[in-house]
């Protein structure tokens, strides 16, 4: 199975396997849906501030 980078927000609402065609995926043709990618980039890392709280244990250990 390929994996879609991105799943249409009808699809991710429904939870269902979305082909990532564009503009339309197949199951928003199929069923007559308006097809639309929200284009929200999630966070990737460390919560703010963790490194330091880290960082300033390590000095505090040495």
């Amino acid at each position: 199975r390929q994996r879609v980078s991105r799943a249409c927000d009808a699809c991710r609402k429904k939870k269902v396997k979305c082909d990532g065609v564009s503009p339309i995926c197949t199951n928003c043709q199929l069923l007559e849906n308006v097809c639309t990618y929200k284009d929200t980039a999630k966070k990737r890392g460390p919560p703010k501030g963790y490194i330091d709280a880290i960082e300033s244990k390590l000095t505090r250990m040495e």
